[in-house]
């Protein structure tokens, strides 16, 4: 996306504050936005992301707990990014415009490229899986070693703040949806599966360069299920709007899976009866996804029909199956 076509509020205002903290003219940059931050890609002979959390969904606190984390992944793995600091040499930079509060930090842009649906074979699920095992196998060295990191677990994010749901949902499919949640909550936070996570280990933050995987965007880490990392991931395959329309999405989950736990397993291996839980966190990630979709300032019609669809799945007995009945429903027009 360009400058031109990236909807900020005070748009001037807030490309010139950008400049002054950090020298760098959004006008120039690649940009980006998500439901919880906007992104400024910055390639040449200083390759830099700038990235702005709106509304104080960020502050320069979390900030820092998320590199001392992102500090100790580097000494095991290379490819991790680090913070470029502002001109003043601060981490990251807090200001307002009007009633809109931003805070904003900037890292160094790791190389590689997003996988094209068409490029994304066996060998590509094998070396995704493969880095994210890594990532996992730092995480339960950490924990016995006794290393502790001052983020959240993974009920506490905002991104599981389903307040804003009510307006969109009956209370009785929320009641059965909370019925799930809480069933995950009890599962055991043992080191053998439970610790520190990417917490957005999806397809437009893994890179390729080469047969290397690399991960980018770790503002969501957070203490939580290895597994759902993993689901995270699979899913966020089979809803790319690149994958074909006419293929089975449950079949392509389990087609993907396969050589993405092949590749994991080269890294660290999870009990068997962690990947039979793989149902249950592809819902959370569903859940996940309505929430953050109902905070937006989005067309209301349009946000409405899709969370409905995003939380009728969820709710299922079986959530993969009921994706599944719901995507060829959409493309017969049903």
């Amino acid at each position: 996306m360009k400058y031109k076509e990236i909807n900020i509020p005070d748009k001037e205002l807030f490309r010139k504050k950008i400049k002054e903290l950090y020298g760098r003219d959004i006008a120039n940059a690649e940009c980006h936005f998500s439901s919880r931050n906007y992104t400024f890609l910055f390639n040449g002979l200083k390759p830099s992301v700038i990235r702005v959390s709106a509304n104080a969904k960020r502050k320069i606190s979390d900030i820092k707990h998320e590199m001392e984390w992102l500090d100790d992944l580097r000494k095991y793995i290379s490819d991790i990014t680090y913070i470029i600091p502002s001109l003043t040499n601060s981490i990251a930079e807090e200001f307002s415009i009007d009633d809109n509060e931003y805070c904003v930090s900037q890292f160094k842009l790791i190389h590689g490229e997003k996988a094209n649906a068409e490029n994304r074979d066996d060998q590509y699920f094998y070396i995704v899986g493969k880095l994210l095992g890594k990532i996992h196998s730092i995480s339960y060295k950490e924990q016995k070693e006794g290393l502790k990191f001052n983020r959240c677990k993974w009920y506490e994010k905002n991104s599981f703040d389903f307040s804003y749901l009510k307006d969109y949902v009956s209370s009785e499919i929320l009641s059965k949806l909370h019925t799930r949640i809480e069933k995950i909550k009890f599962y055991p936070e043992v080191p053998e599966t439970f610790g520190m996570i990417h917490g957005d280990f999806q397809v437009n933050n893994i890179l390729i360069e080469w047969d290397n995987a690399k991960a980018f965007n770790f503002d969501n880490c957070c203490y939580g299920y290895y597994m759902s990392d993993i689901a995270t991931a699979i899913f966020s395959f089979i809803v790319d709007p690149e994958t074909p329309l006419e293929n089975n999405r449950n079949d392509l989950f389990f087609s993907y899976l396969e050589p993405f736990r092949k590749g994991y397993e080269t890294e660290f291996t999870l009990p068997d009866t962690e990947w039979n839980k793989v149902d249950d966190f592809v819902c959370l990630r569903i859940f996940e996804c309505a929430c953050m979709l109902s905070r937006t300032n989005t067309d209301t019609a349009w946000k409405k029909g899709v969370i409905n669809r995003l939380i009728n799945t969820a709710s299922a007995d079986n959530c993969l199956e009921a994706f599944d009945t719901h995507h060829k429903n959409r493309i017969l027009g049903a």
